[in-house]
C-alpha cells in the first residue's frame, strides 16, 4: 500500500505543479499585457501633449535614441515616488556593476587567455553597442525596484516605469493559493487514499488470498465475498467458479473411486463381450476364407500333359488364415494350364495353354476375381478339349474368342472386379507361341542363360476395363530349351527397407530379370532369391513354361484334359483303397493305390491319400516319392511338407528333410512341433547355432514342452 500511496502523491503533486506553473505563467503574461496597455496609453498622452497618465505608472523618463545599456542622460518627465537624478545614477551604477560582472564571466569562456582589464573593456564595448528591446519587460533599481517598458517617438526614447512590488504582490497572491491547494490535496490523498485503498483493494485482495490459502490446504468449501464488480470482483467470481469446478470434479472422482471395482468389472465384461463378438466374426470370416479357398483350389490346376512343353507353377497368396486348425491362404493370383488340339481331324496340331492372372483387390475381393477367372477359363478349356475334341480353329481365333468371353464376363461387374492376365498357346512341335497380355507384368524369356522381356510396351488394358488399344494376338518363336516365365506383380512389389518410418519399395522391374538368371529359371529358386532381396508385400505367382527341355522330367502322355482334379481320379481304385484302409487293411490299400498311381501319377487326390497311408505305415521311401510328387504340383500344404520332412529324416536324407521343414516354417512360423524338428535336424547336421536359435523360438511359444527340454539337454551334451 505504501508504494501505491507514494505513487499517487507524487503523481498528484507533479500534476498540480504543472498546473501551478501554467497558472503563474498566465498571470505573469496578463500583468505584462495590462502594463503594455498602460504604456501605450502613456505614449498616446505624450503625443497629444497631455499629462493625464494611468494610475499605475510610477515614473516616465526620456533620453535620445541611441545604443548602449548604461551611461545615458535621462530626463525625468513624471515621478510619483520622488525619483531624482542621484537615485538614477546610484541605481544604474549598482546595476551596471552587477551586469558587468555577469558579462565578464561569460566572456571568459569566449575569450580565453584575455586579462581581466581586457575582458572588461570588451564587455563595456558590447554594452555600449547593445540596443535594449522596445515593448519588453526591463528592470531598474532607483531607490526602489521597478519594471519598465520602452517606446520611441521620433528621436526620443521613453521609459515608463511600474512598481516591481505591486507586480510581485499579484504573483504572490496567486502562488499562495496554489501552494495551499497543493498542500491540501496532498493531505487529502494521505488521509483519504489509504482508506479508499483499504476498502476497495486491500480487503478484497486479502479475502481472495485467504481463499487461495484455504484451497491450498485442501478446503474446497470456500466462497470469497464480492463487494464490488470491479477487476478484483471479477477475479473473485472466477476463483469461486474454479473452486466449484474443482469441488465438483473431486466429488465425481471420489464417486468413481468408490465404485471403481464395479465399473472395472462392468467394463471388463463389455470388453470380453466385444472380444467374443470380434472372435466370432473372425471365425466367420476365416470360414468364408476357407470355403473360398476350397472353391478356388481345384480351379488352379496344372493340367498340362504335353511331353514336349513342361509347365509348373507356384502360388503364394498374401493373406494367410487358420480355420479349425487348418491353415490356408487367399488372394487374387491364379495359374492354369491345359492342352488343346486345333485344326481338322485329319490335320491338327497340339498346343499347350498356360495362363497367369492377378485379380484386382486384396483378400476376398482379389479371391473373387481369381475365382471368376478360374471358372471361366476351366469352362472354356472343358468346352475346347473335352472328349479329345479337335477344334477347327486357328490359335489366333481361339485366343480372340477367349479374350472376348473373359472380358465380357468381367465387364459385367462395372469396374468393381478386373484382372490382369497373360494367356499363351504354344505349338508343341514348332515352338511357335501365340499370346495376349492384358496389362500383366511383361513375360520373360530365359534363353542361353540370359533373361529378357518379350514385350516392352503396354498393348492391352486389364480384363473388365475399356481399352484404348486394339486387340491383337501376339506371336513369338521359341527354340528348344527356351523357358517362358510368367509372374504377377508380386515379383516386383518388394519392401526393400524402412527409413524414417517411410517404406522403400522396389521400382526397378529389371531386378526380376537378374533373379531369373541367378535362379537358372527354376521357380523355387526364383521365389527364394526374390525373398532374399526384400519382403514380398503382394500376392506372388510364378508360372514356368519349358519348351523341349533336354532334362525335362518325363510326363506320361495323355490326350484328355480335365476340368477339375476329381475328374482325373481313377474312381474305383481310389474308393477301394480308401475303404480298405478304413477297415484296417493298410497294406492291401497301399497295393491298390500303387496300381492307381502307376496308371496316373498326377492325380492329386490319389497322391495325397497314398502319401499319407504310406507315411503312417512307415513306408518312408514310398512316402517320400509320392509326397514329393504331390507337393511339386501343390506346394501350399504345410502338413504334407512336415510329413515329407519326417520321412526324409527317417531314411537319412537330412539335407532334404531340412529343406522341407524350412518350407513348413515359411508357412507356419509359430508351429512348435516343426521348430523342434528343425532344431534337431540342425543339431544332427552340426549347425549348432541354428539349432539353438530354433530351440529358443519354440521355447518362447511353449516353455512347458517336454521335447524342447530333451533337445536342450542334447545340445548341452554336444
Amino acid at each position: 500500500m505504501g508504494k501505491i500511496l507514494s505513487s499517487a502523491v507524487v503523481t498528484v503533486v507533479l500534476a498540480l505543479g504543472a498546473i501551478s506553473y501554467i497558472t503563474l505563467f498566465s498571470t505573469d503574461k496578463s500583468i505584462e499585457k495590462e502594463d503594455l496597455v498602460e504604456m501605450n496609453s502613456v505614449k498616446t498622452e505624450i503625443r497629444n501633449g497631455d499629462t493625464n497618465f494611468p494610475p499605475n505608472v510610477r515614473y516616465i523618463l526620456s533620453r535620445p535614441v541611441g545604443p548602449g545599456i548604461f551611461d545615458h542622460k535621462y530626463e525625468i518627465l513624471f515621478s510619483k515616488d520622488g525619483l531624482n537624478q542621484n537615485l538614477l545614477k546610484e541605481g544604474e551604477k549598482y546595476y551596471k556593476n552587477q551586469q558587468l560582472k555577469e558579462a565578464v564571466e561569460k566572456n571568459k569562456k569566449l575569450h580565453k587567455g584575455k586579462s581581466e582589464s581586457e575582458l572588461e573593456a570588451i564587455t563595456l564595448k558590447e554594452m555600449k553597442d547593445t540596443n535594449l528591446p522596445l515593448g519588453s519587460r526591463l528592470y531598474r533599481v532607483a531607490g526602489d525596484f521597478y519594471i519598465h517598458y520602452d517606446f520611441v517617438i521620433g528621436q526620443t526614447r521613453y521609459e515608463v516605469g511600474f512598481a516591481y512590488v505591486e507586480f510581485r504582490q499579484v504573483i504572490h497572491n496567486v502562488a499562495r493559493w496554489l501552494i495551499l491547494i497543493i498542500f491540501g490535496t496532498t493531505i487529502f490523498i494521505l488521509i483519504a487514499f489509504p482508506i479508499l485503498l483499504r476498502v476497495s483493494l486491500i480487503h478484497p485482495l486479502n479475502n481472495l488470498l485467504s481463499g487461495v490459502e484455504k484451497v491450498n490446504h485442501g478446503d474446497l468449501n470456500v466462497n470469497v465475498p464480492i463487494k464490488a464488480m470491479d477487476e478484483i470482483g471479477f477475479l473473485s467470481l472466477s476463483f469461486n467458479s474454479m473452486v466449484d469446478s474443482i469441488r465438483s470434479a473431486r466429488e465425481q472422482l471420489q464417486e468413481h473411486a468408490d465404485h471403481l471395482e464395479e465399473k472395472v468389472e462392468e467394463r471388463t465384461k463389455e470388453v470380453q463381450e466385444k472380444m467374443e463378438e470380434v472372435q466370432r466374426l473372425k471365425i466367420q470370416q476365416d470360414g468364408d476364407y476357407f470355403l473360398t479357398s476350397l472353391l478356388a483350389k481345384p480351379l488352379f490346376y496344372n493340367a498340362n500333359k504335353s511331353p514336349k512343353v513342361n509347365t509348373s507353377f507356384l502360388i503364394r497368396q498374401k493373406k494367410y488364415f487358420e480355420f479349425r486348425n487348418k491353415q490356408g491362404e487367399l488372394g487374387g493370383d491364379i495359374c492354369l494350364t491345359g492342352n488343346l488340339r486345333l485344326g481338322t481331324p485329319d490335320n491338327y496340331r497340339k498346343f499347350t495353354m498356360a495362363m497367369n492372372g492377378d485379380a484386382m483387390g486384396k483378400s476376398m475381393q482379389g479371391a473373387g476375381g481369381s475365382l471368376v477367372m478360374g471358372v471361366v477359363m476351366n469352362s472354356i478349356m472343358a468346352r475346347s478339349a473335352a472328349n479329345k475334341r479337335i477344334l477347327e480353329k486357328t490359335p489366333e481365333e481361339w485366343l480372340t474368342e477367349t479374350y472376348t468371353e473373359i472380358h465380357s464376363v468381367f465387364k459385367s461387374f462395372d469396374g468393381t472386379m478386373v484382372i490382369s492376365a497373360t494367356v499363351t498357346l504354344i505349338d508343341d512341335e514348332s515352338g511357335e507361341m501365340f499370346y495376349w497380355n492384358a496389362e500383366h507384368p511383361f513375360s520373360v524369356l530365359y534363353r542361353d542363360g540370359k533373361a529378357s522381356f518379350i514385350e516392352n510396351t503396354l498393348e492391352l488394358r486389364k480384363l473388365g476395363l475399356d481399352s484404348e488399344f486394339e486387340f491383337k494376338v501376339k506371336k513369338f518363336q521359341l527354340h528348344p530349351g527356351d523357358l517362358i516365365i510368367l509372374a504377377s506383380d508380386g515379383r516386383d512389389d518388394l519392401l526393400l527397407s524402412v527409413h524414417n518410418n517411410k517404406r522403400i519399395i522396389n521400382e526397378d522391374e529389371n531386378v526380376f530379370l537378374d533373379v531369373v538368371e541367378r535362379s537358372y529359371g527354376d521357380i523355387k529358386s526364383i521365389e527364394k532369391n526374390i525373398r532374399s532381396i526384400g519382403e514380398v508385400i503382394d500376392d506372388l505367382s510364378i508360372l514356368r513354361i519349358g519348351f523341349q527341355e533336354v532334362n525335362a522330367p518325363a510326363i506320361e502322355q495323355r490326350e484328355d484334359n480335365n476340368e477339375f482334379a476329381d475328374k482325373v481320379v481313377l474312381q474305383s481304385l481310389y474308393k477301394e483303397g480308401k475303404e480298405l484302409y478304413r477297415n484296417g487293411e493298410a497294406q492291401k490299400a497301399i497295393s491298390i493305390l500303387l496300381d492307381a498311381y502307376a496308371t496316373d501319377n498326377n492325380n492329386q487326390k490319389l497322391n495325397k491319400l497314398l502319401g499319407l497311408i504310406s507315411f503312417k505305415e512307415k513306408d518312408y521311401p514310398l512316402a517320400v516319392k509320392v509326397l514329393s510328387k504331390y507337393l511339386s504340383q501343390d506346394p501350399d500344404t504345410a502338413e504334407l511338407w512336415y510329413y515329407l520332412s519326417i520321412a526324409e529324416k527317417r531314411i537319412g536324407n537330412l539335407a532334404q528333410s531340412l529343406e522341407a521343414a524350412m518350407m513348413v516354417n515359411q508357412m507356419q512360423p509359430m508351429n512348435v512341433q516343426n521348430l523342434v524338428h528343425l532344431s534337431d535336424l540342425n543339431r544332427l547336421l552340426g549347425n549348432r547355432e541354428e539349432a539353438i536359435g530354433f530351440t529358443k523360438s519354440a521355447e518362447e511359444i511353449d516353455p512347458e514342452n517336454k521335447n524342447i527340454r530333451k533337445l536342450k539337454k542334447l545340445l548341452e551334451m554336444d
